[in-house]
């Protein structure tokens, strides 16, 4: 999305990363996934505002980018420091304007980092891919939707291998962190299905209780299985034209 409204990305996957990067070059703005690993989002902007830390601007704008939408979220986030928020899935036209609002004209670079156990209710098979919330939230753009659905065919089924290792370890929170990266993800791409299997799981590993997960875990992996084909299919009209 952001390459398509013209701007330059670069990415960091944990908060400390990112803060190196910050230390070792100047951004125009930081869109701040609150569930990092190691030092999670809201750690990082402290450290980004402390005048300890090694970052060259500790006034740069920071957008909190998170998958919950609870009450009480947005100022969790203004608290540590941040500037903004946008709840996951992403809409293009709200992100847009969140980023000039916060870089004013410029768009010369854009530093970005990278967010009981119920049996869940049998849904419409159109919960599995919805297409038409991908287009609405992408302003009909096919092209960026199918570039954006193509990857996530692409890394899905690596991210599904990490988590059922981390489940058959009864790694708590590796379980969550894979569970929470594959909701945001699945939900962006409109696989609502997969995110909300995705965020039973996330909730057990929050909880520490794996026991039921394997079960949600198969449902997981069946729903990617029968998105697939729509996805595919989807990517192949719009490269046919």
């Amino acid at each position: 999305m952001l390459e398509n409204f013209g701007y330059r990305a670069d990415v960091a996957g944990d908060g400390r990363t990112a803060l190196s990067a910050l230390a070792q070059a100047d951004y125009d703005l930081v869109l701040m996934d609150c569930q990092l690993p190691d030092l999670d989002g809201y750690e990082a902007t402290r450290l980004i505002r402390s005048p300890e830390s090694p970052v060259r601007n500790h006034d740069i704008p920071v957008i909190a980018m998170t998958a919950h939408a609870m009450a009480g979220d947005r100022e969790k986030c203004l608290a540590s420091g941040m500037n903004d928020y946008i709840s996951k899935p992403i809409d293009s036209a709200l992100l847009e304007r969140a980023v000039e609002r916060w870089t004013g004209a410029s768009r010369q670079a854009c530093g970005v980092m990278p967010k009981t156990a119920q049996v869940p209710v049998p849904v419409p098979s159109a919960l599995e891919f919805n297409e038409e919330d991908l287009l609405e939230r992408l302003s009909g753009n096919e092209i960026l939707a199918q570039r954006i659905v193509s990857r996530f065919l692409e890394g899905m089924p690596q991210q599904l291998d990490a988590l059922a290792e981390a489940v058959n370890r009864y790694d708590s929170m590796a379980a969550r962190q894979g569970a929470h990266a594959i909701k945001g993800a699945a939900a962006n791409v409109g696989g609502q299905q997969m995110s909300q299997l995705a965020a039973q799981l996330e909730k057990l590993g929050r909880d520490g209780d794996l026991s039921p997960a394997a079960d949600v875990l198969r449902q997981l992996q069946g729903s990617f299985a029968r998105t697939r084909t729509p996805m595919e299919e989807f990517c192949r009209s719009v490269l046919n034209g």
